[in-house]
């Protein structure tokens, strides 16, 4: 059911959802909706993660040695910053919290969510593959700047 072509279109929408509404949000920030969209791209993002690591199990999901790893290490990141931006925003708004600095963290921690883009370079093979070569290129830059230097 993962990798199948209706789930893998139906994530890749919500995700192409998900930037157009951060886009809107910047033009029309005082809409109330914005809240409730958010949320609910959240749950189905949250929703397709547990479901992934159902199917998958603990270590198959985190098996270094996998191609998705990484993807499911990224994934893990951006809806837990989600989450975390989510929980934080209930938070200040259930104890009245007013600080110079809270507004400003919560708008940061949800710039972070425009990441979710770069999920979709694993639903279209040819940038998967050239992102991947990309990275692995980095790495052996890396060690090469590594050994130049030392």
């Amino acid at each position: 059911i993962l990798n199948s072509w209706c789930f893998q279109g139906l994530v890749a929408l919500l995700i192409i959802t998900n930037a157009m509404v951060i886009g809107f949000e910047t033009d029309k920030p005082d809409m109330v909706q914005w809240d409730v969209i958010e949320q609910v791209l959240l749950a189905f993002f949250s929703a397709e993660l547990l479901l992934r690591f159902y199917v998958l199990g603990t270590a198959r999901f985190f098996d270094f040695y996998t191609t998705d790893f990484v993807w499911n290490v990224f994934d893990c990141v951006v809806v837990g910053i989600g989450v975390l931006d989510f929980l934080t925003e209930v938070g200040f708004k259930s104890i009245h919290i007013v600080s110079a600095g809270a507004p400003m963290l919560i708008r940061m921690v949800r710039l972070l969510r425009i990441l979710r883009l770069f999920r979709l370079i694993r639903f279209l093979k040819r940038l998967y593959i050239l992102a991947y070569g990309f990275s692995l290129a980095g790495v052996a830059v890396f060690w090469v700047a590594c050994l130049m230097t030392g």
